[in-house]
């Protein structure tokens, strides 16, 4: 079975874009200590001559790809990840269009998160 690929965004009330990008950044080290496949960081083309720093439309995004049986661990984890702040949402896009979203003031319960892991799975 292939791996399952997914794109993590990231949002923090009131962060600025120096705070987002060593949020995302952390996320991503957490992630390949975890020990998905890749945890990437998307980038959004060029930038404009001139420009300096990073590039914001994708500085909050980290393209991850999990072999299917770490998905369930996974997933747990980005919710623990997500509840650490509540000023913090996280959501999951795939290739195929499917998003799922954990607000900053709900914890899914263990069946709700293994309807997702199916829903990730089936829609890749």
């Amino acid at each position: 079975m292939s791996d399952v690929h997914f794109t993590v965004i990231i949002r923090e009330k009131d962060a600025d874009d120096e705070f987002l990008d060593a949020l995302t950044r952390r996320l991503r080290n957490e992630l390949l200590e975890l020990g998905v496949e890749s945890a990437v960081r998307p980038s959004g083309g060029e930038l404009p001559e001139g420009a300096k720093g990073i590039d914001i439309p994708t500085l909050n995004q980290i393209a991850v790809a999990v072999a299917p049986g770490t998905l369930t661990g996974l997933i747990e984890f980005l919710q623990h990840w997500k509840l650490r702040s509540k000023t913090r949402t996280l959501k999951i896009k795939t290739p195929g269009g499917f998003e799922i979203e954990f607000p900053t003031d709900q914890k899914y319960s263990e069946d709700q998160l293994l309807a997702l892991v199916d829903k990730l799975r089936a829609r890749e």
